[in-house]
């Protein structure tokens, strides 16, 4: 079992880009359904405030760090070298080439209405032999909607892996209370704006910006509303240097 860091009490893989594929694989070969979240400085702030949100994240089997403030915050305690990023957009395009690979069915299931469509479409282009189904919800459905009905049609359809683009915290409330249900599952992963990168609809900024850690920034430009999001940022930083 891989080891993890409490980040004002949310428990964080130490896991990078060269150990967390092999880790998820470990858990699916010992016949359980994986769960992922994809916590970054702001989800942490978040789950300070709901519970159910912070219990979502810490019942996850792993958590990676999507956000370079978690990662300082990671590094302050503990010495080890190989803590990094790990992007869910990324990790979402490694879990897709391993379930071209293994034959695994792939389920899309959220974004904004047309998106998993078009995000579909982007994956066959680059993995021409992945098994992908679009499942019919969106954003713009109610919360009512995420129940036990809609996860039993997830099972009907022998979905191995579940990438779930609702945002924070209900991809990761709808994961945590219903996978139990979603019988056929190896992996289930929220990825939050993952659908709107990968179908073209929101640009990735240079990996050199990438690099240094302002991704955010990059993303602030493109979407100016998200302006007072960044706000807990700051938050965030003041918090962990008040922590012990």
């Amino acid at each position: 079992m891989h080891q993890k860091i409490s980040v004002l009490g949310v428990e964080v893989s130490q896991l990078n880009q060269q150990t967390v594929v092999p880790e998820i694989l470990k858990l699916v070969m010992s016949k359980k359904s994986v769960h992922i979240v994809t916590p970054n400085p702001e989800h942490i702030v978040q789950a300070q405030e709901d519970i159910a949100f912070k219990t979502a994240l810490n019942q996850a089997d792993i958590a990676i760090p999507d956000g370079i403030g978690l990662v300082w915050a990671m590094k302050r305690k503990s010495s080890a070298q190989k803590i990094e990023r790990v992007t869910g957009v990324d990790l979402m395009l490694e879990l897709c080439k391993v379930a071209e690979e293994k034959g695994w069915i792939v389920g899309l299931l959220g974004g904004a209405s047309g998106v998993a469509k078009q995000t579909k479409q982007c994956l066959l282009d680059q993995l021409p032999s992945l098994k992908v189904i679009v499942l019919p919800y969106n954003i713009a459905f109610s919360d009512k909607d995420l129940n036990k009905q809609l996860a039993q049609k997830i099972a009907a359809k022998h979905i191995d892996v579940l990438f779930v683009a609702l945002g924070a915290p209900k991809q990761e409330l709808f994961i945590s209370k219903y996978i139990n249900y979603m019988s056929t599952l190896k992996i289930a992963m929220g990825v939050g704006g993952a659908f709107d990168v990968i179908s073209g609809r929101l640009k990735r900024p240079p990996v050199w910006l990438q690099r240094l850690g302002l991704e955010w920034l990059f993303r602030l430009y493109q979407e100016p509303w998200r302006w007072k999001r960044q706000t807990r940022l700051v938050e965030f930083v003041w918090r962990v240097l008040l922590s012990k």
